[in-house]
């Protein structure tokens, strides 16, 4: 795994963000890739493009195209898989009057087929469903008729269950009224207040509920049960919230949507952001919230809930991930990583890695890949810690099939050194202009002025110290009011020093080189500068048991603060022999500016993909 290649995706069509004199709607490209997976080659990578305007939305997932793309070896250089999305562009325009956008949110990709590929699994705001591969729609489906006008069943949550050699994806959906224009009308108390599909290698069917329960009128939290030995699905799980009368209750159907049984409440309370995590072949269905995991054994008439709360493996108000479920077939363990959060309420950039099955036990990796063994108490199984003070934590990330592969991703961005003040007074006297120096020098300087935004204080002082008469003058003031005048001199040099590092550091902070006219010492400045600089970088370090291989490469993984597609900037899939890893990052040398209108458009994602190189196929 140690021979990986770093090829970029592209062009992508990022639009104005971010610049200046950009026009009044907004055109962002989703920093989160889409990728098709065949094994762990990507057999199509896509992104989305959005544009919004006054009155529409122009929504685009569009494949990856350009030379980068291209298959086998060019010029010596190994270029990254074919993608097969040549027609392929989803474009829809979207009125404010009649929505029916792609919801990115609840987007799924899956292999529901079958044949070894993943498909696009693309929900609707009006109801729609419809399934692509990566040559062509394989289904669609275009919502349910006869509901009180203006309401669809809107798709809110995907959920995969992956199974022997393919996955069956099932979207749950509420009923909404997305137009809400004009008079209203209400759904009769005979409409279900939401829907499931199920889409597998038959197409896409609703799961209609029904028997002796009635269903719940929200779904908390939807999973699916394939029990030891299965190759389908056995049971279907509901969760709903508290009701008026009712704590967090389960319900049971079977894959057909019969009811069994009635609806059970939970014996202890459940907290929010509740989701079933995909465990197949496991005798458990595992829950987990915000605060704890729920192992489930549905059919057990008691004790049919064992609880492991997160505050067991560490501190409160710690910073959870619960990863996923390994081990699934004999004793199904949960893997969560956990950051300490400090007293000042930062979270720490090394994480614990811990692995409890439902007695809360911990377990580590046996050597060799032969299984896990017992550990004797509530320990981690492995450390994590970036590979400099400087990298921050972006994530780790399952792979993408449901291996039991780890990917550990640490990013730094583009930043300049941290000088001392002695160090930037030394590197001002040898590069800045005496007009610069003598600038710099003004700032520092207490002024008589200053006493304006501060009067209040300067008068408390004065009736401290039964000083009655003016001050005069800075020495005057240095001599009389000693705590107003040190208060405003710290102001002063704070400034000064963050406007000097400026300067010294401005060619870089621009990304543009030094003039020779407006500095001394050019060639001397030059060298200097390039010392000042720190490149971007960020390591990627697979977790295979035991094991560990790890990859830098000189980039910095685009922030997904507003991406709306599910998943995050990285995405990967690893098999025994090969890794692939593709995500968007920034590539700029180019330090952070200090205003968001100074965005240069080398700094919008860019989308790259590490993978084995020829040598390694």
């Amino acid at each position: 795994m140690d021979n990986m290649v770093l090829q970029k995706l592209g062009p992508v069509a990022p639009g104005p963000q971010g610049k200046e004199g950009a026009k009044s709607h907004k055109d962002m490209v989703d920093p989160n890739p889409i990728v098709l997976w065949a094994g762990s080659k990507p057999a199509a990578i896509l992104y989305l493009r959005q544009k919004e305007g006054t009155l529409e939305v122009e929504q685009t997932f569009a494949k990856m195209t350009g030379d980068g793309l291209g298959a086998g070896v060019v010029g010596g250089l190994f270029q990254a898989y074919p993608i097969r999305f040549r027609d392929l562009v989803l474009t829809e325009v979207v009125t404010q009057s009649l929505p029916n956008s792609f919801l990115a949110d609840c987007l799924a990709t899956a292999d529901v087929n079958g044949d070894g590929v993943d498909e696009l699994i693309l929900p609707r705001s009006r109801g729609g469903i419809e399934v692509y591969s990566t040559e062509k729609q394989l289904h669609s489906f275009a919502g349910e008729g006869h509901l009180p006008q203006g309401y669809f069943y809107v798709p809110d949550e995907s959920y995969i269950a992956r199974l022997k050699g393919r996955d069956v994806v099932f979207v749950t959906s509420k009923l909404d009224n997305p137009v809400k224009g004009g008079k209203e009308v209400k759904p009769g108390a005979d409409t279900p207040r939401f829907a499931v599909y199920r889409i597998d290698n038959k197409g896409i069917a609703r799961v209609t509920l029904r028997g002796t329960a009635a269903p719940p009128n929200r779904i908390a939290a939807f999973g699916a049960l394939s029990r030891p030995g299965s190759r389908d699905i056995d049971e279907l799980l509901i969760v709903a919230p508290p009701g008026a009368d009712t704590g967090t209750t389960l319900s049971r159907y079977r894959p057909d949507g019969t009811a069994i049984g009635s609806p059970r409440e939970f014996p202890l309370p459940i907290g929010e952001g509740l989701a079933f995590l995909s465990a197949p072949g496991s005798p458990y269905a595992i829950l987990r919230d915000e605060a704890k995991i729920h192992f489930i054994s549905p059919e057990k008439p008691f004790n049919w809930v064992q609880t492991v709360d997160f505050e067991q493996l560490g501190g409160e108000d710690d910073e959870v991930n619960v990863l996923h479920v390994t081990d699934a077939k004999s004793d199904p363990k949960v893997v969560v990583s956990i950051r300490r959060r400090l007293p000042d309420g930062h979270v720490q950039t090394t994480a614990e890695l811990f692995a409890v099955n439902a007695e809360g036990h911990c377990f580590a990796p046996a050597p060799g890949g032969q299984g896990w063994r017992l550990l004797p108490g509530l320990e981690p199984y492995h450390r994590i810690a970036p590979p400099s003070p400087l990298h921050d934590w972006v994530d780790i990330i399952p792979s993408s099939d449901g291996s039991e592969d780890l990917l550990v991703v640490y990013s730094r961005k583009a930043q300049t050194k941290k000088l001392t003040h002695e160090e930037m007074l030394a590197a001002a006297e040898r590069f800045l202009t005496a007009r610069k120096l003598q600038d710099f020098r003004t700032q520092l300087l207490v002024r008589l002025d200053q006493m304006k935004p501060i009067r209040d204080d300067v008068a408390e002082e004065k009736r401290a110290k039964g000083i009655t008469e003016e001050i005069k003058t800075p020495d005057d003031w240095k001599r009389r009011l000693p705590e107003s005048y040190e208060y405003i001199r710290q102001s002063n040099e704070a400034y000064a020093f963050v406007s000097l590092e400026f300067e010294l550091h401005s060619p870089l902070i621009h990304g543009q080189p030094p003039s020779p006219d407006e500095c001394r010492n050019f060639d001397e400045y030059r060298v200097w500068l390039t010392e000042q600089s720190i490149g971007p970088e960020t390591r990627f370090t697979l977790l295979r048991g035991n094991v560990e291989a790890s990859w830098e490469v000189n980039a910095s993984v685009a922030s997904s603060r507003d991406a709306v597609v599910p998943g995050g900037p990285v995405a990967f899939c690893a098999t025994k022999n090969a890794s692939t890893i593709v995500f968007s990052a920034d590539t700029s040398k180019v330090p952070e500016p200090l205003t968001p209108t100074s965005l240069p458009e080398g700094r919008l994602p860019g989308f790259f993909l590490l993978g084995p190189s020829t040598e390694a196929r």
